[in-house]
């Protein structure tokens, strides 16, 4: 009689368990046309917690398709406009100050603003149009102002200054002269942020990185009347970004994902006032401390815009700690402090050392490696006659290159130009054999006009 009781409440149990499990199948089935509608109208919650870099970015930036255009299209010159073409020639148009660079490495005359635009492009492994977009995109990274002529000076100092534009071009910030009140300039790269947002913010995001990217296939293709076309297009999409955010700023509950991200695309546009005015809106938002890295690491950008480094360095190393792992916020703060290297040296060696102990690709996977900071200092220190320590951060820059490799064809010019700027540190170090060995490597399969560019940049030529 028992065994026969425990065998009933067995089956009874059973069919309990059963029949729960059964009506969990088939709440979930009915719930599913509501989950499906609640997700596909996902933008109407403000659901991020935390504004980090990871969370941000969790997919690695440059394993994304859009990845180039965020290299070299959609990209800042505050306070300037970017056209890509000049009337009629064909050629790609300089922002203010542009052409000149361009003319300085192209030897000055007739023909030198295109040749100037190739030389740069060469530096990635591109052509002109590249080097126009280097320019016009990032700007370009000469601390002081001009150096005069560009044909008239050293190929030490010529390799100087192409090595400035490609530290620019590989971290993202450039330095530009003082203003009378003596402020330095700075613009720093900041990949919009995809898939955040409302509806209309997303749309937006979209429809700039798919016109970016036919933008940069009509300048490929030499079509002038399209790329120009796609300028109109972008000017006018940026231009709406600002119209979004102040609604968005009138209603009674922002979304901080549309503040975050039409604040950015500001940036990009060049309206500062209304990426300032995102950030003052988040210096009051209810975000956890340790919940803002990327917020933090923005508002430095802004501090910048106002000319105070020294606050801008403050929420650096806020962000910093906060993602210690992430290079962007050491990155811009070894710039910074590079604006006084004789004074911050010490500083900026210690910045090297804690991205070399907590920089972490396996937890975040941005737009930098080490290779970023290694070519920068050494490029500092190239400028600065220490050729020592230049070519001993060039020779670390070296062995992060893997990172660039394959993007845009890049990595064996780039390597040239790092193993370039090795030799010329041998050369001015007087050991002249040492240098001439590595530059025979270098120029080994080499002829035409990059045979003559690398030429143009060695010591040993001169």
């Amino acid at each position: 009689m028992i065994k026969k009781t425990n065998f009933i409440c067995i089956m009874l149990l059973t069919l309990m368990i059963v029949n729960f499990q059964s009506s969990i199948v088939y709440a979930n089935i009915l719930d599913q046309p509501k989950a499906i509608a609640n997700k596909a109208m996902f933008w109407k919650a403000d659901h991020l917690k935390e504004i980090s870099f990871q969370t941000l970015y969790p997919k690695p930036i440059y394993k994304k398709g859009y990845f180039p255009y965020i290299i070299l299209g959609s990209t800042i010159v505050v306070g300037g406009a970017m056209t890509y073409f000049s009337g009629g020639a064909g050629a790609p148009a300089a922002a203010t100050g542009v052409g000149t660079v361009a003319s300085w490495i192209g030897g000055g005359g007739a023909g030198s603003y295109m040749a100037g635009l190739s030389t740069l492009g060469h530096i990635i492994g591109g052509n002109a149009i590249t080097g126009a977009m280097i320019l016009n995109g990032l700007s370009y990274g000469l601390v002081g102002g001009t150096m005069g002529k560009f044909a008239a000076l050293s190929a030490l100092s010529k390799f100087g200054v192409i090595a400035n534009i490609t530290a620019t071009t590989i971290d993202g910030v450039a330095i530009l002269g003082k203003s009378d009140a003596g402020i330095l300039h700075y613009t720093v790269r900041i990949p919009i942020p995809k898939n955040l947002g409302s509806k209309k913010t997303r749309k937006l995001v979209n429809e700039i990185y798919e016109n970016e990217e036919k933008k940069l296939e009509a300048m490929e293709n030499h079509d002038e009347t399209a790329a120009i076309r796609y300028k109109e297009i972008n000017d006018a999409l940026m231009k709406s970004a600002e119209k979004i955010l102040s609604s968005v700023f009138k209603s009674k509950n922002p979304s901080r994902e549309d503040i975050l991200v039409l604040g950015i695309i500001n940036y990009q546009a060049g309206n500062v006032q209304k990426f300032q005015e995102a950030m003052r809106w988040f210096s009051s938002d209810k975000l956890a401390p340790d919940k803002r890295s990327y917020i933090d690491y923005l508002t430095a950008i802004s501090c910048l815009l106002d000319g105070n480094e020294k606050l801008a360095l403050q929420f650096l190393e806020k962000s910093s700690r906060q993602e210690p792992y992430v290079l962007e916020s050491q990155v811009l703060a070894m710039n910074v402090l590079g604006s006084n290297f004789q004074k911050n040296e010490d500083l900026i060696i210690e910045k090297i050392k804690f991205m070399e102990k907590y920089y972490d690709d396996d937890k975040y996977s941005g737009q930098y490696s080490l290779l970023a900071p290694y070519y920068r200092l050494a490029t500092i220190y190239y400028n600065k006659m220490n050729y020592i320590q230049a070519r001993k951060f060039y020779e670390r820059a070296l062995d992060e290159i893997g990172f660039i490799q394959g993007l845009f064809n890049s990595g064996e010019s780039l390597k040239r130009q790092i193993n370039l700027g090795i030799a010329n540190c041998y050369y001015q170090r007087g050991d002249k054999y040492m240098a001439n060995e590595l530059y025979t490597k270098i120029v080994d399969g080499l002829k035409g006009e990059e045979l003559t560019n690398i030429k143009a940049l060695y010591a040993g030529t001169n």
